[in-house]
């Protein structure tokens, strides 16, 4: 039976991106009430009741995108097998995803400029079968992870002409 070992994702580009919600959230807040509250101002009052409004939108909009964020960043979970990479998806239904490793053509790591101050990256497989791409989003440490999966794609390739990247 194959070993079952869990990839660690990375905290920091989950944090990153509650940051990154939370600064276009404020920004956009007030852009909008900028925009929708100046040809109907009335006197000196700044905030008028479409301006709350808006606001408790926004406000609403961004707790709802920041707990589907953590939804889907805590339910996708990563696994790396003698023979395989499984992902796995879902919070009350489950899906369970299993890459071969004699299936995967190659592998690559993409890294943002946050991603590489921060220790993590996305790892791409090409997997002929699967129509685009297959990502391990968020992985701490990727290029620990890359040498682990380019050894096992050399162990386990079909071809082994080359086409690891």
């Amino acid at each position: 039976m194959d070993s079952k070992i869990e990839l660690p994702k990375s905290k920091k580009a989950y944090t990153f991106r509650v940051e990154l919600y939370t600064i276009t959230y404020i920004i956009l807040a007030g852009i909008s009430v900028a925009i929708l509250t100046v040809p109907f101002r009335i006197g000196e009052s700044r905030f008028t009741i479409g301006s709350l409004v808006i606001i408790a939108v926004a406000i609403l909009l961004y707790f709802l995108s920041i707990w589907m964020l953590k939804a889907s960043w805590k339910n996708t979970r990563y696994f790396l097998t003698d023979t395989a990479i499984i992902i796995q998806r879902g919070i009350n239904t489950s899906t369970e995803d299993v890459y071969r490793f004699d299936t995967v053509v190659s592998a690559t790591i993409r890294q943002s400029y946050m991603g590489k101050r921060g220790g993590y990256g996305d790892i791409i497989m090409k997997v002929p079968s699967v129509a685009g791409d297959v990502e391990l989003k968020d992985i701490n440490q990727p290029s620990g992870l890359l040498e682990k999966v380019h050894k096992k794609l050399t162990n386990n390739s079909v071809n082994p002409s080359g086409l690891l990247s």
